[in-house]
């Protein structure tokens, strides 16, 4: 291969990459400006992905990442932050982390230099894991669904169907 083709190829290889940065972003921003459009909440995550899949016609699998990368561009909305913290593939992994976790490890990558994934398995940090419904609100719900079922039963499953609905459960 001559030297002079060499080089072009080089240069065609980071132009590409360069673009292929800037789409990165362009993309968590389109999908952090949608999800803006429905209500907060996992009702409104809900909704986005259903609108996704009929409007744009994305398996669910790709629903959920436009959802990761909405909450990622929250979490660096510049491109210059967003391009020094590694773009999606980094960025995406401090979603599942608390705020404060989200701050310090943010912070190690900027005064050490190191990847996002690195300075997480070096402070062993853990993803929050979301309680959920108990499952003892769940079977109270069915209960209550249920037709023939004895009063007594009926009267605890609505004690916890009111707790749920105070939050108590």
């Amino acid at each position: 291969m001559k030297q002079s083709k060499l080089l072009e190829f080089i240069r065609q290889w980071k132009s590409i990459e360069r673009r292929q940065k800037d789409l990165d972003y362009e993309r968590s921003r389109w999908c952090h400006d949608v999800r803006a459009e429905f209500g907060s909440g996992p009702s409104g995550d809900k909704l986005f992905c259903e609108w996704l899949a009929i409007e744009l016609s994305l398996p669910p699998d790709r629903g959920a990442e436009c959802l990761s990368r909405a909450e990622a561009f929250k979490i660096a909305p510049d491109s210059r932050t967003w391009d020094l913290l590694g773009g999606y593939r980094q960025i995406g992994k401090l979603v599942p982390l608390d705020k404060r976790e989200r701050v310090a490890v943010i912070g190690a990558v900027q005064a050490s230099g190191y990847r996002i994934e690195t300075v997480l398995r070096q402070r062993n940090s853990k993803p929050v894991v979301s309680a959920g419904t108990p499952d003892i609100v769940l079977l109270a719900e069915f209960v209550e669904s249920l037709d023939n079922v004895p009063e007594q039963l009926r009267e605890i499953a609505r004690h916890y169907v009111r707790a749920r609905a105070l939050k108590v459960a």
